[in-house]
């Protein structure tokens, strides 16, 4: 019985095959960057906590009752376009902070240089975390490329374990996590050193507790 012999590919269609190749990689990277860094509702509370706003102070913002907020925040309900661009005005925040997770980029050459900073990133992250799942690669490479890093790049190992600390709530590096607020500092201001001390308690609850 003769064997089947597949007949060697023309140089045009190696060619064609790379540039295929070549798109599908393009687009799955630009969808990596361009994608929110989380479902609408945990960026809009990461949001919340990143402007020291209460539950109620955001929904007042949003035009919207307590109630409603504390749905949209859970993924209970959907949060409507008009309340959002309600808050994007009162905090005159960029309204891609809210939705997407972070700033808006437009510019192509911008985005190309961010699109090969993420693939050394990603990279690294699976030489020096094997452990950690391709999601919370994904989200660290993101915010490493969105980072302001001043004069150090954003592909150095130490501005990429800072963006692993920041993503993963210190789960990789327990043993720096910061020490809780120094009530002394806030004696002035019971009310601000309560929203810090829970900010902290919720950094260990999420980055060290049980996470299934």
């Amino acid at each position: 019985m003769t064997a089947f012999k597949f007949a060697p590919l023309t140089l045009a269609e190696k060619e064609a095959a790379e540039r295929e190749y070549q798109k599908h990689r393009d687009r799955a990277y630009m969808e990596a960057l361009h994608g929110p860094d989380s479902p609408l509702h945990q960026n809009l509370r990461r949001f919340r906590i990143r402007k020291g706003l209460k539950k109620q102070e955001i929904a007042e913002m949003m035009g919207v009752t307590a109630r409603s907020y504390y749905a949209y925040e859970e993924g209970q309900r959907p949060v409507p376009s008009d309340a959002l661009a309600k808050l994007a005005t009162m905090t005159e925040a960029d309204l891609n902070e809210i939705v997407m997770g972070r700033a808006a980029r437009d510019d192509l050459q911008t985005i190309r240089a961010a699109i090969d900073d993420m693939m050394l990133i990603m990279k690294y992250l699976v030489a020096e975390y094997p452990a950690m799942d391709m999601k919370t690669r994904l989200e660290v490479a993101r915010h490493a490329v969105s980072a302001d890093t001043g004069d150090w790049p954003r592909t150095h190992p130490e501005m990429v374990k800072g963006s692993v600390k920041i993503i993963t709530r210190y789960r990789f590096h327990p043993e720096e996590l910061p020490p809780p607020p120094d009530p002394d500092r806030y004696k002035d201001n019971p009310e601000l050193y309560e929203r810090k001390q829970a900010e902290w308690q919720a950094m260990v609850d999420e980055g060290l507790g049980d996470r299934d």
